[in-house]
C-alpha cells in the first residue's frame, strides 16, 4: 500500500525544490515499469502457534503483536533510504553564496553585472524612505538614463581605485577593512538587495548638488543621517530632513537602554575573631605564723 508519510515528505521536498522534480517523460515511463499499480496490498504478521488442551494449533489474533500501522516496514525504509539519497544528491547542487555562504540552487543566485537580474524599479527602502528614492528616480529620468546604466557606472567607478565615490559592501559577516566582494560574484537574493542598495546610494549621494531642486538642497541634514530609523516609517520627516549624509559628530544612534538590574545587598562584614578565655590567676602563698621564724623550729617566746 503507498505510505502516506513519505508521500508527504516527498511532496514537501518538491514543493520547496522545484528544479528536482522529474520530467513528465520519466514519470510516464516509471508509471508504466510499476508493476504493483494503485492495488492494495493485503500485507499482515504471521500469527504465533499456540496449543490448547486438545493438542491442536491455532492461530490466536488476540495474541498478534501486529502494530497496526497498515504498511510494509521494510518498504518504508527503502522509500525513506531513497529519498534521503536524493536529499543529499540535492545538497551537494547547491553553490554557496559569495556574500554570506548560505547554500542556494544555481537559479536562486544573481549576480550584479548581468542586469537580467535588476528590478523594474528600485524599492522605497532602498535609500532608507521613499522621498529619497523617488529623488533618485526623478534624476535617472531627467539624465536620460536607467537603472542599468546606474549599475554600470557605479561598477565601473568601483573598479577604479582612484574613484572614491563608489565602494561595493564588503560580505556579510567579514572584519572591519575586509576588500569590497566581487561584483562578479553570485549572491543570493538578500545580499545581492544589500549590494544594489548600496549602489544606489553612492550614487545618490554623488548627484552635483547643482542638478538638485532647491527644495532638496535647502533641507537641513538629520543628526543620524542615514542610520535614522524614523525616516522608515515617517514620510514628514523623509521629506523634511535630509538624510544622505552621515551621522552629526556625537549623533550616533545610542545603544538601546538595558534594564536596570537589581540591587544586591551588601557584602557581610567581617566578624572579630571570638575572645580567648583568659586563664585564673596562681593562688597566692600563704604568710608564716605570726612569732615563728621562717625556717626555725623554735617556739614562741612568751612574756609574763
Amino acid at each position: 500500500s503507498r505510505n502516506h508519510t513519505i508521500i508527504g515528505i516527498v511532496d514537501d521536498f518538491l514543493q520547496r525544490n522545484p528544479h528536482r522534480r522529474r520530467s513528465p517523460q520519466e514519470i510516464a515511463r516509471l508509471d508504466a515499469d510499476d508493476t504493483i499499480g494503485s492495488s492494495t496490498l493485503q500485507l499482515r504478521k504471521r500469527g504465533r502457534a499456540h496449543s490448547d488442551a486438545s493438542g491442536s494449533d491455532s492461530d490466536g489474533d488476540g495474541d498478534d503483536d501486529s502494530d497496526g500501522g497498515g504498511g510494509d516496514p521494510l518498504l518504508a525504509q527503502l522509500m525513506l533510504a531513497r529519498l534521503q539519497a536524493q536529499m543529499a544528491a540535492a545538497v551537494a547542487s547547491l553553490t554557496p553564496c559569495s556574500g554570506c555562504g548560505s547554500l542556494r540552487a544555481a537559479d536562486q543566485l544573481r549576480r550584479l553585472t548581468e542586469e537580467r537580474h535588476l528590478p523594474a524599479s528600485l524599492p522605497d527602502r532602498a535609500l532608507g524612505n521613499g522621498f529619497e528614492t523617488a529623488i533618485l528616480t526623478t534624476q535617472l529620468a531627467q539624465r536620460g538614463s536607467s537603472l542599468g546604466a546606474m549599475v554600470r557606472e557605479a561598477l565601473s567607478a568601483a573598479a577604479d581605485p582612484a574613484d572614491p565615490r563608489f565602494r561595493l559592501p564588503a560580505p556579510r559577516g567579514a572584519p572591519p577593512g575586509a576588500p569590497p566582494a566581487d561584483p562578479a560574484a553570485q549572491l543570493c537574493e538578500r545580499c545581492y538587495s544589500d549590494a544594489l542598495f548600496s549602489l544606489a546610494y553612492q550614487y545618490r549621494a554623488s548627484l552635483p548638488r547643482s542638478e538638485l531642486p532647491q527644495s532638496v538642497t535647502s533641507r537641513p541634514s538629520c543628526w543620524y543621517g542615514h542610520e535614522c530609523r524614523t525616516q522608515r516609517h515617517k514620510l514628514e520627516h523623509a521629506a523634511r530632513l535630509n538624510h544622505i549624509c552621515e551621522p552629526a559628530p556625537g549623533r550616533q544612534r545610542p545603544p538601546r537602554p538595558q534594564p536596570p538590574q537589581p540591587l544586591q545587598p551588601p557584602p557581610p562584614q567581617p566578624q572579630p575573631p571570638p575572645q580567648q578565655p583568659q586563664p585564673p590567676p596562681p593562688p597566692l602563698a600563704a604568710a608564716p605564723a605570726a612569732g615563728l621564724a621562717a625556717g626555725t623550729d623554735d617556739a614562741p617566746v612568751v612574756l609574763d
